[in-house]
């Protein structure tokens, strides 16, 4: 049995995380370092798209991305209005958020690619 490509044990993790559904704001970190943050209601179809250069053009330009954090929320309006929140941050918040989530998500780590 050949091995897992990174994308498989991510998808896998997710799973098991049972992040399939429900809506979230997530963080991405990118191969140039910048942040991508979103909101979904489908984190692991997302989070699988940005990594196989289907997300956004800035994902998509900057691949590999590295799934950083997440936190659920009850609805749409609620997740996006925090990715809003998020987006206004200073990049110094945004490591900080990053970093206190990097064990728990060091799955999503691509091999190629650390965090800030």
């Amino acid at each position: 049995m050949p091995p897992l490509s990174h994308h498989h044990l991510l998808l896998s993790k997710l799973h098991s995380l049972n992040l399939l559904q429900g809506w979230c704001t997530y963080i991405l970190v990118c191969q140039d370092g910048s942040y991508y943050i979103g909101s979904t209601e489908n984190l692991t179809e997302r989070v699988l798209n940005h990594a196989e250069g289907k997300g956004g053009t800035h994902t998509k330009e900057n691949l590999p991305v590295v799934f950083a954090w997440y936190e659920p929320h009850p609805n749409a309006e609620s997740a996006r209005q925090r990715e809003r929140q998020l987006k206004g941050w200073s990049r110094s918040k945004k490591n900080a958020l990053a970093r206190a989530s990097a064990t728990q998500f060091s799955f999503g780590l691509h091999p190629n690619l650390r965090l800030p």
